[in-house]
């Protein structure tokens, strides 16, 4: 069943991950083998998250920005 839902080998992008809920998310995913493009507006947090985990890497942007979503 773990095969059913495993997020190894994925890209996941998570939005808000500099803090609360979407830090936690993008650490989750990463921790079970996930690429994690971690985005959110607060570029420094973003930094102390990437060097945490070899495999989340940071983006900052403000997904209310058009410039920013594309």
């Amino acid at each position: 069943m773990s095969e059913l839902f495993s997020v190894q080998g994925k890209v996941a992008i998570v939005t808000g991950a500099s803090a609360g809920l979407g830090r936690r998310f993008a650490e989750v995913l990463a921790d079970n083998g996930a690429q994690v493009v971690a985005a959110a507006r607060r570029l420094g947090k973003l930094e102390d998250l990437a060097a945490s985990h070899p495999l989340i890497v940071s983006q900052q942007c403000d997904v209310v920005n058009e410039e920013d979503r594309s």
